[in-house]
């Protein structure tokens, strides 16, 4: 019921579903810090499903036909921990990561945070998705909810086949 609620599968039963991580670097030229989650803070929200906050407006996805451009209603993702995983670009970050993590949220200036495709709810449902050809679309900050220096490298793309039973990542034709 969780995953219903939170718009992570479009239905109950046995579910196809999409999975893909998601890396979003910080190469701006300071932090960006979250602070602590809590009640009444703007864009947190607590899940109970799940027992933790969210960040509401951390991802939008994004599937929509090669053939027509039209898009389909897949939802987003909401974020729960973010963090410093890991330094990006070592000119932004000479001295590494400030060390964000779940209790006090952030990513520093050059490091990058991963949400990996074994997180729950780090996919798309295409149970109801007919085959054909693709452009999945990956949005982070989508409605420039965070201060950014720059907002036109926010979205990731690519181009998918989906079958009845495979994914196949196409190459730019």
């Amino acid at each position: 019921t969780c995953l219903i609620e939170e718009g992570c599968v479009n239905g109950t039963g046995l579910r196809r579903v999409l999975r893909f991580a998601t890396t979003v670097a910080n190469i701006g030229n300071r932090d960006l810090f979250l602070g602590v989650p809590e009640d009444g803070k703007r864009g947190w929200s607590y899940a109970e499903c799940h027992g933790h906050f969210h960040l509401d407006f951390y991802a939008d996805y994004d599937l929509r036909v090669v053939e027509t451009g039209e898009s389909l209603d897949i939802g987003h993702k909401n974020g729960f921990c973010v963090l410093d995983i890991g330094v990006y670009d070592s000119a932004l970050a000479p001295t590494g990561c400030a060390g964000y993590d779940c209790s006090l949220q952030g990513i520093s200036a050059g490091c990058y945070d991963t949400y990996s495709a074994g997180l729950q709810c780090q996919w798309i449902d295409v149970t109801d998705v007919p085959a054909g050809d693709y452009e999945i679309m990956v949005t982070t900050n989508p409605d420039e909810e965070l201060f950014e220096l720059d907002y036109e490298n926010n979205t990731a793309t690519a181009v998918i086949r989906l079958t009845d039973t495979t994914v196949s990542v196409l190459d730019d034709e």
